[in-house]
């Protein structure tokens, strides 16, 4: 991630979502923007909570209360792993960050595009011709128009690209918004053939419902029982059979029922 010597910031929108929080809880919130502005992955990140706390410099009680009360307001997103591990997220730079990207790639290809447009006009040498040549070329051509088809945005580059292979390599917009997704997901297992399954289900529901199915199954998930989790479904097997739209209502549960865990081998996927 290039380095941004500023945070965007909105006064208006900022105080409208803080209004609810304790002045103690507004102060951790602009920190922990500060935080996810300088990650690796802007806009998200994790640490333990001992970690965020020594970060922030406050005691962990402090943290972990600023923090209920961040999430109970849904000013940002929060998913607490089984080993204590507390993920952060604020929607709002991340999506800033996407359109960032996509517009770097934009201006990138666009120059590439005239680059190469300039190599091939300068090795073509002016040829002089007739008139009568000249009207013949235009009528020929004119006849002879055919419509010129237009590639998908998120097809990946043809063998023959123009652009040299450092760009054709970059990481799409797509690309992006699935590893949020995967972020959020609470089972980290067969990352390759689960985003094959992330990127269709975005191609179809959309980024903003996908994610908030996912932050939804992963909050229900937290308050499964340490026993419980152990059967939550493989990130492939989950999108695949398009589980996100399943009822909210099936996620929360105190126990497994028999009949799901007759599923569950060995291998720990189901």
């Amino acid at each position: 991630m290039s380095k941004l010597p500023f945070l965007q910031f909105y006064p208006a929108d900022y105080l409208v979502d803080t209004r609810v929080l304790t002045l103690t809880a507004r102060g951790a919130w602009v920190d922990i923007l500060c935080i996810l502005h300088g990650s690796s992955t802007r806009g998200t990140t994790k640490f333990p909570a001992r970690g965020w706390a020594r970060i922030m410099g406050v005691p962990e009680a402090d943290f972990l209360s600023a923090l209920r009360e961040i999430e109970d307001m849904k000013v940002g997103d929060e998913i607490r792993d089984s080993n204590g591990d507390v993920t952060l997220t604020c929607r709002r730079m991340m999506n800033e960050s996407i359109t960032r990207t996509q517009t770097r790639l934009r201006v990138q290809n666009h120059r590439e595009k005239e680059r190469n447009a300039g190599c091939n006009a300068s090795s073509n040498a002016d040829v002089t011709r007739n008139k009568s040549e000249v009207i013949s070329h235009k009528s020929e051509a004119k006849n002879n128009t055919a419509p010129v088809p237009v590639a998908a945005g998120d097809e990946a580059p043809a063998a023959d690209c123009p652009f040299p292979p450092e760009v054709a390599r970059q990481q799409s917009a797509r690309e992006l918004e699935a590893e949020s997704v995967w972020a959020l997901y609470p089972k980290k297992k067969g990352k390759k053939e689960a985003m094959r399954e992330v990127l269709n289900a975005i191609r179809t529901e959309g980024i903003e419902r996908i994610r908030e199915r996912v932050k939804a199954y992963a909050d229900a998930v937290s308050q499964w029982s340490q026993d419980d989790r152990k059967y939550v479904p493989d990130p492939v097997r989950w999108f695949k059979r398009g589980n996100y739209d399943d009822d909210p209502k099936e996620w929360q549960r105190n126990a497994i029922p028999d009949s799901e865990k007759s599923e569950y081998n060995k291998d720990n996927a189901w």
